[in-house]
C-alpha cells in the first residue's frame, strides 16, 4: 500500500514539475501582446525629375515627388533641367513629349498593386519597368511644339459706370 502512495506522490511531483516547466510559461505568453508584424521593406528606387526653365507656371509635381518619397526608399534623387545632356537622353529614352516629367526606376518587384495604381491613374510603365509621369493636362511644356501648352492670359473688361455689374470694384 505504501508503494502505491509513493508512486502517486512521485507521479504528482512529476506532473507538477511538467506543469511549471512547460505549461505555465506557455500560458503566461498568451497574456502578452503580440508585437505588430514588421512592415516589408520599401523598394529601393531612383527618383528623377525633369523640368524646363521656361515652365515656371507648369503643373507642380511636388505632391507626386512627396508620394514617391513616402512609398519608396530613395537610393538617389536627381533633378535635371531640359537643357542638360542627361535630361535630353532621358527624354529620348522614355519618349517624353511633355515636361515636367517624373521617372521612378529601380526595384519594383512585388509592387504590382502600386504599379497598377500608377499606370491606371497618373502615368505609364516603360520597357525597362520604370514608372513615368508626364502631365496629363496643362500647363506643361510641349517638347514637340517647343512651347508652353495651356497657359492663358485673362483680360477683364470692366465698365466703370456699372457698379452693380462688378460688385466690389
Amino acid at each position: 500500500h505504501t508503494v502505491k502512495t509513493v508512486g502517486l506522490v512521485v507521479g504528482g511531483v512529476i506532473l507538477f514539475a511538467v506543469f511549471f516547466a512547460f505549461i505555465l510559461p506557455a500560458l503566461s505568453d498568451w497574456s502578452k501582446p503580440v508585437p505588430p508584424a514588421p512592415e516589408p521593406p520599401k523598394p529601393q528606387v531612383e527618383l528623377i525629375t525633369i523640368t524646363h526653365a521656361n515652365c515656371t507656371n507648369c503643373l507642380p509635381v511636388i505632391n507626386l515627388v512627396a508620394l514617391v518619397r513616402q512609398k519608396f526608399s530613395l537610393v538617389d534623387e536627381k533633378v535635371f533641367d531640359f537643357s542638360s545632356i542627361e535630361a535630353k537622353q532621358l527624354v529620348q529614352k522614355y519618349a517624353l513629349d511633355r515636361l515636367p516629367a517624373v521617372i521612378v526606376r529601380g526595384d519594383l518587384n512585388g509592387q504590382e498593386e502600386l504599379v497598377k495604381q500608377w499606370t491606371d491613374s497618373i502615368g505609364s510603365q516603360a520597357e525597362d519597368q520604370a514608372l513615368v509621369f508626364k502631365p496629363p493636362f496643362p500647363v506643361y511644356y510641349d517638347l514637340t511644339q517647343d512651347q508652353l501648352a495651356g497657359q492663358v492670359t485673362m483680360i477683364r473688361l470692366v465698365d466703370p459706370n456699372c457698379a452693380e455689374c462688378h460688385p466690389g470694384l
